[in-house]
């Protein structure tokens, strides 16, 4: 879930990213002051637009957004409706670098996502989404294909972030350790699932 705010329609907003040794990334992008309309998703290969209609996305409300990659193809869907989708050839993020939640890297001139993020997932073997569906408001449930996922549910200003996803069947560890970076902390200001966001 995003809730975008003063979005920039210049340099776009990242919604994540690795950047070096097998870099790729995800950022809304075009549009103008008021959001965005389409998305560039990015990596060592090449990168690719996905387009969708302006106003899909509009500061100061909560979007579901879902990219994911089935086969050789890239599908992006907003509040449940697939958007468009493209195809790509190229294995995505085979570096072991850092992955960025709301940035690409580490560098402010590349543009962070200035807004909220709550219930972030990643799944890896899985497409979860194959055809129009009804977003869920309540929190996600790891399982064998959960590679990341934050609830973003901590005290107000805080900077742990834990990561929920599945290991075993009968055990929890958490897979990733999640390092706070710049000015990113919980939030009781908003939150779509749960009471707190990032």
């Amino acid at each position: 879930w995003i809730y975008l705010q003063n979005y920039d329609d210049w340099n776009g907003e990242c919604v994540f990213g690795m950047y070096t040794g097998g870099y790729g990334a995800f950022q809304l992008t075009g549009g103008d002051s008021d959001g965005p309309d389409s998305a560039y998703y990015y990596h060592s290969g090449g990168y690719y637009t996905l387009s969708f209609s302006a106003g899909d996305i509009v500061e100061d409300q909560w979007h579901h957004l879902a990219l994911q990659r089935t086969g050789s193809t890239l599908q992006l869907f907003i509040d449940g409706v697939k958007e468009d989708e493209a195809t790509s050839a190229t294995s995505d993020f085979s570096g072991g670098d850092t992955f960025y939640v709301g940035a690409f890297d580490a560098n402010p001139s590349h543009t962070p996502l200035e807004g909220y993020l709550d219930e972030f997932r990643v799944s890896k073997g899985i497409a979860r989404y194959t055809e129009d569906f009804t977003p869920e408001t309540s929190a996600y449930t790891a399982d064998e294909y959960t590679a990341l996922l934050l609830h973003m549910d901590g005290s107000d200003d805080g900077t742990t972030f834990t990561d929920s996803s599945w290991t075993s069947s009968s055990s929890y560890v958490p897979r990733h350790t999640i390092t706070a970076n710049g000015d990113v902390t919980n939030t009781r200001a908003q939150s779509k699932v749960g009471d707190s966001s990032i």
